[in-house]
């Protein structure tokens, strides 16, 4: 028993040490791709355009010619508020953080799940070449990924942890017992007719198979019994 506890722990210092090495090396080669990406290209400088409207106003009504959500581009506006919009190299250090966060929501994602090092979503993941290309881009690529990352995460703990009896609490905090029990059970009838309905139509379905060689009055009086049983 020692020995697997000592084996054990030995494995989960590995994966920490190999977790943390990946993540200096991804830094790294997020660094390297901030000094050589070069200018921007096309669709860069649209959501360059989009996000540096001169108005609000005019911001919302652009936002129809693209087909990302509103929240990528108002941090980009920002971004090119404080000053940090006058040269590439400026504003390549707005994706360079993008896909640094993108790594931090990897972390977070696995300490929520089950407090693991995140070494196989770095390994297969974040080194995917398209993912450290467009991760690190002027486009809402990257910023997209650390929603969906940690979404994951949180689908999970709504699932499976502690987010889940802490709902189940609050509903019961809020209508009591009783309207937790009925809103499972409002639920359970609902799938429960579902089934009944989609049993009851395979029924029918059968009874007119059974009856295609027969005249069609037979197999008119066979379905209608059928429906009346359901």
């Amino acid at each position: 028993m020692k020995d697997l506890r000592s084996s054990s722990w030995m494995l989960t210092r590995f994966e920490f040490g190999a977790a943390i090495l990946l993540t200096a090396v991804l830094v790294s080669v997020h660094i390297v791709f901030f000094f050589h990406a070069g200018p921007l290209w096309r669709d860069e400088i649209s959501s360059l355009n989009l996000a540096t409207k001169p108005t609000l106003a005019e911001f919302w009504r652009s936002l129809t010619f693209d087909p990302f959500p509103a929240g990528y581009f108002v941090f980009l506006r920002l971004w090119n508020a404080i000053g940090f919009g006058d040269s590439d190299l400026a504003l390549r250090a707005f994706g360079f953080f993008i896909g640094v966060f993108l790594i931090c929501a990897l972390w977070v994602a696995c300490n929520l799940i089950d407090k693991s090092p995140p070494l196989w979503p770095l390994a297969l993941f974040a080194f995917n070449p398209l993912v450290l290309e467009v991760g690190g881009s002027l486009r809402p690529y990257g910023f997209s990924f650390i929603w969906v990352v940690l979404a994951f995460a949180l689908l999970w703990r709504v699932t499976f942890g502690s987010i889940n009896k802490s709902i189940a609490f609050f509903r019961a905090g809020r209508g009591g017992p009783s309207r937790t029990i009925g809103f499972h059970k409002r639920i359970n009838d609902f799938c429960g007719r579902s089934w009944r309905s989609r049993c009851a139509g395979a029924k029918r379905s059968l009874a007119e198979i059974k009856c295609r060689g027969r005249d069609w009055r037979a197999r008119r009086a066979v379905v209608d019994g059928v429906r009346a049983n359901h």
